[in-house]
């Protein structure tokens, strides 16, 4: 006599099992993959970013030195916190150390008329003036300076991201970075900052260009 209930082919409790490792495990290797590739796409937009603003302030001061008949006139020497250079007919004006929320209130190109050689440098408003630094970023330098036969050197430092992700490069903990700088160390021209690499690095980037630019006119200094 058939045994009237015949043996099912259902998998066992120990395949389940060994299914759901196994699919555990490519679902793992799937978002780490994808956590890895976002993370890097975002560090090369942000790296991008800040390098194209540090390059875009370069070329666009050297462009005035080397257009300008007047030299370069620094019209805040003294102030720890701001730029103001006069070139020609281009005022550069500005606040260091600061993260930009808008892009707006950070570096300022204003064309003005300051044709007059030593004439006083002072910040100017216009409807034509040009914000030089985007949202995210601070201007962390902007040095000109007078070498010798109408030589000037340029200094630039863009940072984009928040200031927790920063951190000294002399601090002698690597690039880790398990101390964030200080708020004095912020603000300080002449202290080496660098990302964290460790969590949220890829939101931070150091961009650092120099360059020498001749002025093409005649200087009077």
């Amino acid at each position: 006599m058939k045994n009237k209930y015949e043996e099912s082919s259902g998998f066992t409790i120990v395949e389940v099992m060994i299914a759901t490792v196994i699919f555990s495990s490519i679902l793992m290797l799937i978002a780490y993959g994808v956590t890895s590739f976002t993370g890097r796409y975002y560090e090369g937009i942000n790296s991008s970013t800040a390098q194209s603003t540090a390059n875009n302030i370069l070329s666009t001061v050297t462009q005035a030195i080397q257009f300008s008949t007047t030299g370069v006139i620094n019209g805040a020497p003294n102030s720890p916190n701001t730029v103001l250079y006069c070139i020609g007919s281009d005022e550069f004006s500005g606040t260091l150390y600061t993260k930009s929320v808008s892009g707006s209130d950070i570096l300022i190109e204003t064309p003005i008329d300051n044709t007059i050689p030593g004439s006083a440098c002072s910040v100017q408003s216009s409807p034509s003036q040009t914000s030089l630094i985007g949202p995210n970023m601070r201007l962390q330098k902007l040095s000109i300076q007078y070498l010798n036969n109408n030589l000037y050197s340029i200094d630039v430092e863009v940072i984009y991201g928040d200031s927790s992700l920063l951190c000294v490069s002399n601090s002698g903990y690597g690039s880790t970075c398990p101390i964030a700088a200080s708020t004095s160390q912020l603000v300080n021209p002449n202290v080496n900052l660098v990302c964290n690499n460790g969590p949220g690095s890829q939101y931070c980037y150091v961009a650092n260009l120099s360059s020498t630019v001749q002025m093409r006119g005649q200087t009077i200094l």
